[in-house]
């Protein structure tokens, strides 16, 4: 023991006369007189054993926890990546019926022209390409007398073009510029 000071806890494991494990804390201090002489070692034993079992057993479940969170978090992250996976074919299919109606109550022809070889689905969110197909189809419509007014879909590498084409009166540069700004 160090002059004045306390020692440090130790802990202990004991056999008790039924056989029984246990677990004990013991900490000491050693107490001096006026003249720095050693007078009586003061000191504790506490049985922690409960407290140890306890430890361990918060420790077992927070790593069940952790392995949990893990699998899950890895769950999460396919799901998320599935539903990036847009079905192509659902988007195509919801804006054809949408726009097939106002081209045809005008008068006009439309069409939907699919390459040969796209994927069933392509990386993006559904809900904005679908919105932005739809404005650039409408505004084809809205602008287009007569003649008709297409989509055409295809593929060059890992890229997938979208592309809106009509017989209307166009669009000049400047315009284009500002399309998505």
């Amino acid at each position: 023991c160090i002059a004045g000071k306390n020692t440090p806890d130790r802990e202990f494991r004991i056999a008790s006369p039924d056989g029984e494990l246990r677990v004990l804390n013991c900490r000491g201090f050693l107490q001096r007189d006026a003249q720095n002489q050693p007078l009586a070692m003061v000191g504790t034993v506490q049985d922690i054993t409960e407290r140890k079992a306890l430890e361990r057993e918060l420790d077992q479940h927070r790593h069940h926890l952790e392995n949990l969170v893990q699998s899950r978090t890895a769950e999460l992250e396919s799901a998320r990546a599935e539903a990036e996976r847009l079905a192509r074919v659902a988007v195509i299919d919801n804006v054809h019926s949408l726009i097939s109606e106002r081209a045809v109550s005008k008068g006009l022809r439309f069409g939907v022209d699919l390459a040969p070889g796209l994927p069933g689905w392509v990386a993006g969110d559904a809900q904005r390409l679908r919105q932005i197909l739809v404005n650039l189809l409408a505004n084809a419509i809205k602008f287009t007398d007569r003649g008709e007014v297409r989509l055409q879909v295809r593929r060059t590498g890992a890229d997938t073009y979208f592309e809106v084409s009509d017989t209307g009166i166009g669009m000049t540069d400047e315009q284009v510029g500002r399309l998505f700004q």
